[in-house]
């Protein structure tokens, strides 16, 4: 999966209810949902990558993505920048997770792919994503263009690197491999049933109030 790259590093993000009804005002509701799904639709894609292909270069990037996400959650509590005024997330904000595991996944791809359209399509929906995170209020311009630098850089290390694997992957290594795709997956959705229940709570709670 690509949305535990996205979200299972940083812990559970806290939400402000008030913050996002603000929100929600101000950005026209399909712009919303568009920017929710974004995650879950990568998801969709790079899921069905590695069913269809059934290779280690599938759930080897997407280990990468979230090897890089893991970094970034430490450099977000180390910088601690605020995301923009009435955001309603409430953790750090710099760099942004999404445009970062977006441009990783991406790039990641397109030194491995032939097809120059998909390469731009890739590209192009990484673009989007972090646009979306701006437009959304979630970031500033400046966290997503650190997060897709950050990512680009990331992706060639972590692509450069595997290189023996992906080109000549062993029986034990596409094991191993797999098997770390699979526990991931797994607590990610474990983590994402956890969030929704959080975060329906809080918004309960804040109509109980209003």
């Amino acid at each position: 999966m690509v949305c535990e790259a996205m979200d299972f590093a940083g812990g559970i993000a806290s939400t402000n209810p008030a913050r996002v009804q603000l929100a929600a005002g101000r950005v026209p509701a399909g712009i919303r949902k568009l920017d929710a799904s974004s995650k879950w639709l990568v998801t969709a894609g790079q899921t069905a990558a590695v069913v269809i292909r059934h290779d280690v270069l599938s759930p080897y990037i997407v280990l990468g993505g979230i090897a890089a996400s893991l970094l970034t959650a430490k450099i977000k509590r180390i910088v601690n920048q605020r995301r923009p005024a009435g955001s309603p997330l409430t953790d750090p904000g710099m760099p942004s997770s999404h445009a970062l595991v977006a441009t990783f996944m991406s790039v990641a791809w397109v030194t491995q792919i032939q097809s120059s359209m998909i390469s731009m399509m890739l590209l192009a929906s990484a673009v989007l994503i972090s646009v979306l995170r701006v437009i959304c209020g979630h970031h500033t311009w400046a966290q997503v263009g650190v997060g897709t630098a950050v990512g680009t850089v990331l992706s060639l290390v972590w692509m450069v690197l595997g290189q023996d694997i992906i080109r000549s992957p062993k029986s034990l290594e596409t094991k191993v491999v797999y098997v770390m795709y699979a526990a991931l997956s797994v607590l990610f959705l474990a983590k994402q049933i956890r969030k929704g229940r959080m975060r329906n709570a809080a918004l309960k709670s804040e109509s109980v109030l209003s």
